[in-house]
């Protein structure tokens, strides 16, 4: 009978610390150990804010709630756009541009330059798993 109060009084107070209320937990940091001597070091870096597109007649569309994610090494990078939005009717889509190759700058920051980019995007199929479609098809 001990047994059993002891692990019901464990169990009401693992509840009672438990501050989990469903949402995400984001913990931004403090340094970048990411990227040393300009080139990525396979730790994934996570970008939060605002991004701002500019169509072809020069209209402009801010999405506040921009979500962008770096994964590589020494010589390329993938950029995952999580929930991307690049007009206001669009719904938000996982899109991703898989082997950038990019310079490195000074110790913490690289750059890379493309003509075009275009990336290519995550969609359900009809047994609601995913597919990554080529760039831009049947959107």
């Amino acid at each position: 009978m001990k047994k059993i109060l002891f692990l019901l009084f464990a169990a009401a107070a693992f509840a009672a610390c438990n501050d989990d209320d469903g949402a995400p937990k984001v913990r931004y940091a403090s340094t970048n150990d990411g990227i040393e001597n300009g080139y990525l070091q396979g730790v994934n870096l996570h970008f939060y804010g605002t991004s701002t597109v500019t169509d072809a007649k020069g209209g402009t569309f801010t999405d506040d709630e921009a979500w962008f994610e770096f994964a590589g090494g020494p010589e390329s990078f993938s950029l995952y756009m999580h929930k991307t939005r690049f007009a206001a009717n669009m719904p938000g889509v996982e899109m991703r541009l898989y082997t950038v190759p990019y310079t490195p700058e000074s110790d913490k920051s690289l750059s890379f330059s493309k003509k075009e980019i275009i990336p290519y995007a995550l969609k359900e199929n009809e047994t609601g798993g995913v597919r990554v479609t080529s760039p831009w098809q049947s959107m």
